[in-house]
């Protein structure tokens, strides 16, 4: 293949027939352009072995085993490798162009990632590694700047198998000792010591990627090269519940991957995969759907529970509070109309209608919410009004039904027609009470007294008075009172919500203890112990379980005499050993 170069520039301008279009990156081994295919009118990146790089038979030999190797693998979570070849005795690789940016640029911008984006990255990456591994072909340099996220579609590629190797018969295993391949703060353990290396250790670099995305740090971070070796191979991380709020399961994982030894990880891909997708599905369905938290559901009984008994108080007061002031209202209406029906007796018997008329002007003129009705015409003249609008109506009508007096002038010498319908709540021969609703939909109690008046023992009928008194101040009063019973009753729900939940938290925190535990266990930490001590029913639960711990710790102990074990602390709760 030919290659031209800019006369004036020096760039690089073609590649064979790829036309350059830009720089993408450089690394310590090679430089990756942007290139132009005019044959298929595609856009593609030309990876290029740094011409110094070319002198040197290793380099040389390990770019063009990343070609054969990542042109073998098509996978929708591998960057596609189109062509290899050669120009000016310089190897080069045609790749596709991937959108998105590594993991590596978005964590240096700030971005946190969420644990389901988590899940997501890392299944797609066990995914990716199972094809490649199942097809013999070991990445050794999994790292945020060699995975490419795109956060529109939230899908991963990896690229740069710079120092990917065939597994062969024929192949060496071993890596030199004193070769470090890889990036050191995402080499595994038997990277660093030059033991044989396999897909295992890509996934202890997937390992160190998660514990970085979950925390925002790095597992080994030592001062100098030799030091960051030595924490890989014979150091723990600092553990993650630590430096990092992550459900217990995701933390176990994490931990299990960053094993110094290679059998006490994941053995595959595919397994991880597995295990992070039944996690990622638990999260999102089986138990959030089917498990109702205990604070949650202590709080929703309890609610229920105070509502229901505040609801029936309520309705009970409602009840008392309106027969209470309905009979107060009834007793000064009744009060109030008789009186009235005795002050227009002479005045009606006499057939003085301007009398009539003043007795019915002051009675509306008085109208005192409350008050007891005067004992004389006198007091109602002198006295006050405090409240107007109680009265709705007042009607004297005679014997032959014709109205003598009214509080609307237009009516008197008219027939009384009165009002039908109503619920009669009095009836008794000296006074009829009614609660009536009239047609402009104002609701009053109807008071009717006979006007009566005594000759030589004999009672004369003269007539009947028939007095309106609204309902509303006794509506507004009995609406004020719900108001309040309310605002009450949500204070006091509100109060027992608090209590109720912080209650259900305080008795689900020895559980979720326990669960956590027991998940321990079954990940194969068979040195877990809960270390809390409490003097009730979990306080024995506890007991029982730390038995039954040391019972298996003890059995694991004697299939496995020469495992060592170390001490991890969990906050407050538990302790692996």
């Amino acid at each position: 293949m030919q290659s031209t170069y800019s006369t004036e520039s020096g760039q690089l301008e073609y590649i064979g027939r790829y036309r350059i279009l830009e720089v993408l990156g450089k690394g310590a081994m090679a430089i990756v352009y942007k290139a132009y295919d005019p044959n298929i009118d595609r856009s593609l990146a030309i990876k290029v072995l740094r011409e110094e790089r070319c002198v040197d038979t290793e380099y040389r030999e390990r770019f063009l085993r990343e070609a054969r190797a990542a042109g073998n693998l098509s996978h929708p979570n591998i960057v596609t490798v189109y062509d290899v070849g050669e120009f000016n005795d310089r190897p080069y690789i045609v790749m596709e162009v991937v959108e998105g940016n590594p993991l590596d640029v978005l964590m240096k911008q700030g971005k946190q990632f969420s644990m389901d984006e988590i899940l997501d990255i890392c299944i797609q990456l066990a995914q990716a590694l199972n094809y490649a591994h199942k097809n013999g072909v070991v990445h050794r340099d999994i790292k945020p700047s060699n995975i490419i996220y795109h956060t529109a579609t939230d899908s991963v590629k990896i690229t740069d198998f710079g120092i990917a190797h065939l597994e062969s018969n024929e192949m060496t295993q071993q890596t030199q000792a004193g070769e470090v391949l890889g990036t050191p703060q995402y080499m595994s353990p038997e990277q660093v010591l030059g033991q044989p290396v396999d897909g295992r250790s890509d996934l202890f670099s997937v390992g160190v990627v998660m514990y970085q995305m979950v925390s925002g740090q790095k597992p080994f971070t030592g001062d100098t090269i030799a030091s960051l070796l030595f924490q890989i191979a014979t150091e723990d991380p600092q553990p993650l519940d630590k430096v990092s709020h992550i459900p217990g399961e995701l933390r176990l994982v994490i931990e299990k991957l960053l094993e110094k030894q290679p059998h006490k990880r994941f053995q595959s891909g595919e397994e991880l995969a597995r295990t992070l997708t039944r996690l990622r599905e638990d999260d999102q369905e089986p138990d959030a759907a089917r498990i109702i938290p205990l604070r949650v559901k202590w709080t929703f009984i309890m609610t229920m529970l105070v509502g229901s008994v505040l609801l029936i108080g309520l309705y009970f007061v409602y009840q008392k509070q309106y027969e209470a002031m309905k009979n107060q209202a009834v007793d000064y209406g009744g009060s109030l109309t008789k009186f009235i029906a005795s002050e227009a007796a002479l005045p009606l018997l006499d057939d003085d209608p301007v009398a009539i008329q003043v007795i019915v002007a002051v009675a509306k003129q008085r109208n005192n919410e409350g008050a007891a009705p005067p004992n004389t015409l006198a007091e109602k003249l002198n006295a006050k009004p405090q409240h107007k609008g109680d009265i709705n109506y007042i009607t004297i009508v005679d014997r032959k039904s014709i109205i003598r007096g009214h509080n609307n002038m237009t009516k008197v010498g008219k027939t009384y027609k009165g009002y039908n319908g109503g619920q009669k709540i009095y009836d008794g021969e000296d006074m009829q009470v009614i609660d009536l609703t009239l047609p402009s939909t104002e609701r009053v109690f109807e008071f009717g007294v006979p006007i009566t008046f005594k000759n030589h023992n004999a009672k004369i009928e003269l007539g009947h008075v028939y007095i309106g008194i609204s309902q509303a101040s006794l509506q507004n009063v009995i609406s004020t009172t719900i108001i309040m019973m309310l605002v009450l009753m949500g204070s006091t729900i509100t109060a027992v919500i608090v209590i109720a939940y912080v209650f259900g938290a305080t008795l689900a925190r020895p559980i979720q203890i326990l669960r956590r535990s027991m998940s321990d266990i079954s990940h194969g930490h068979m040195s877990t112990r809960i270390i809390q001590k409490r003097q009730d029913e979990f306080g024995q639960l506890f007991a029982s379980f730390n038995r039954m711990a040391e019972s298996l710790q003890k059995q694991e102990r004697k299939s496995n005499p020469k495992q060592k074990h170390h001490a991890t602390h969990h906050p407050d709760d538990t302790t692996i050993f």
